[in-house]
Parts: C-alpha cells; sequence; structure tokens
C-alpha cells in the first residue's frame, strides 16, 4: 500500500463524514488487507460513527502475503474479536464480507455472503443463536472444518430456523485434505428450499452434507 493508497481512502471517508446518517448501502473492496496499518487508520475514523439506516453493507479485504489458511475465516462471536467498522448499524441486513470479521449486530440479518473462509463450531454456534432471521447464506470457497477430530468426538448440529436458501461452492484442493469435514455436516435447516452447488469440487457427501431427510422443504436443488 502507498501513501497514495491512503490519500483516497482517507479522503473517502472525509467526503462520507456528513452523509454517514443516512446511508443504506455501503461498499468498500481493497486488496489491501484488514488489520493493516492503513485501513486501521481509515476504519478508525468510520468508528466514530453511528449508521442507522445501514441496511447493506459489502466489505472486501485482501489477506497478506503468506498469510496461512488458518487465519482465513470469518468469527462471529458475541463480543467481536475486532472493532467493528461503525460504531453502530442497528438496522445491518445484508452483508457481503471478506477478509474481515462479522458486522453487528446479527439479530436483523437475513442475508450473509462469505468467501474464502474455514469455519469453526464455535463460529456456527453463534452464527445459529446471534441471527435467527437469516434467511440466504452463500459460502464460497468454503474450507474444511478447522479440527475436525473434535467434532468426530462430539458431534453437534446447529439450528438455522429461518434458513431457505442456501449456495456453496467448495475450494479445489479439498479432496487432497484428510478427515475434511464441511460446515453443512453441522447444521440444521428444516425450512431450506432451495440449494445450489457450484463448481466441480465436491467433498465426501457421508460427511460433508446434511442428512437428507431433513430437507423435508427442498424443492430446487442446482
Amino acid at each position: 500500500a502507498t501513501h497514495d493508497d491512503y490519500d483516497v481512502m482517507r479522503d473517502t471517508v472525509i467526503m462520507l463524514e456528513s452523509h454517514i446518517s443516512r446511508i443504506r448501502r455501503f461498499n468498500f473492496w481493497s486488496e489491501i488487507p484488514f488489520g493493516s496499518c492503513l485501513i486501521n487508520r481509515v476504519s478508525y475514523h468510520l468508528h466514530r460513527y453511528h449508521a442507522p439506516q445501514l441496511t447493506d453493507i459489502c466489505l472486501k479485504f485482501g489477506f497478506p502475503p503468506g498469510t496461512s489458511n488458518e487465519n482465513r475465516h470469518v468469527i462471529a462471536m458475541a463480543r467481536p474479536a475486532r472493532v467493528p467498522l461503525f460504531n453502530s448499524a442497528p438496522q445491518l441486513q445484508h452483508q457481503t464480507l471478506r477478509g474481515i470479521d462479522l458486522q453487528f449486530p446479527l439479530s436483523g440479518l437475513r442475508s450473509l455472503d462469505l468467501f474464502d473462509i474455514i469455519p469453526t463450531q464455535w463460529s456456527l454456534h453463534d452464527l445459529s443463536i446471534d441471527s435467527p432471521a437469516l434467511e440466504e447464506l452463500r459460502l464460497l470457497w468454503l474450507h474444511p472444518m478447522r479440527d475436525p477430530s473434535r467434532f468426530n468426538s462430539c458431534p453437534t448440529e446447529y439450528l438455522f430456523p429461518a434458513l431457505c436458501s442456501l449456495v456453496v461452492s467448495f475450494i479445489p484442493y479439498w479432496n487432497d485434505l484428510d478427515h475434511s469435514i464441511s460446515a453443512l455436516a453441522l447444521m440444521s435447516c428444516p425450512n431450506l428450499e432451495f440449494l445450489e452447488i457450484r463448481g466441480p469440487f465436491v467433498p465426501n457427501t457421508a460427511v460433508s452434507f446434511f442428512d437428507p431427510t431433513l430437507l423435508a422443504r427442498l424443492h430446487t436443488l442446482c
């Protein structure tokens, strides 16, 4: 990242400051990693503001060079590990994220798009508890669950009662990984109606998909 990059971002934030209370949709894309000094300076300015009308947010950041797969994930937590982009966004309903943690609150979340993540049991647990209204979920370039041995010793399902649409694609080298388990195997979605599986890479269905007998309302499979 260069000084010019920072100048552009800073000027954009300054321009937005007087409008943030009215913003309903906010898109921020950068190949610079979230958490870098450059982005931290920009997010520091935004965090001072409340966004009472914000309903849609799209945040995509790059990963630092050499970042291990272990650090490519989005974690839902009751108390976020990182400071959210805005001080508050109580009307937030739609999120598209890459390279940044979930933005809170999740109570009104209706749709969520996540790119290139490694789920954990705890992140699924928190997401299922904190987002009861979630209706649409897209998991693109999904990685296997972290620590599959823990899942084998203590299998658990997490309920997503409102989820009716799910789109998923898997990383291409999934089948080269031993004991790979998909997050889908931990999700209970009794009202799922639409399921789309993208791309040619599909993991072992025995340990990576829902129990088909529980998808009583499914009417579209792509």
